[in-house]
């Protein structure tokens, strides 16, 4: 059974996520709507996630923070970053998280779609 872990502060993208999880046959989902409480939710779960998708933009501690305090924590699971903003900033959590080798699994622009997030998580469900 695959566990995620989320970081998005909006809730219509919360729930795209969930149902498209769902559908992928994940129920172990949870849910921070910023990187502190996130990272507070990783530190206190067992096991670990298998994935976390991650907001890049948040209140509290943003996407790059959180990448990096993911690396520091050396998280072993897959790392999806999720983006509403411009490429220059993507571009950096991105090169944050593969300099510190996490396990960078893609970069999803907003509005999220079940079919873009499919697309990056499919070939890892069998793993």
């Amino acid at each position: 059974m695959k566990r995620v872990l989320v970081f998005e502060d909006e809730m219509s993208s919360q729930e795209i996520a969930r149902r498209t999880l769902n559908s992928m046959g994940i129920t172990e989902i949870a849910f921070a709507c910023d990187g502190d409480r996130g990272l507070k939710i990783l530190d206190r779960m067992e096991p670990k996630p298998d994935f976390i998708l991650c907001d890049i933009f948040m209140p509290d501690k943003d996407g790059i923070e959180t990448v990096t305090e993911l690396a520091n924590r050396g998280f072993k699971g897959g790392l999806v970053l999720i983006t509403g903003a411009g490429d220059t900033l993507a571009s950096v959590a991105k090169t944050i998280a593969i300099q510190r080798d996490l396990n960078f699994l893609g970069l999803l622009k907003k509005p999220l779609n079940a079919e873009q997030l499919t697309q990056v998580l499919q070939p890892l469900m069998g793993k």
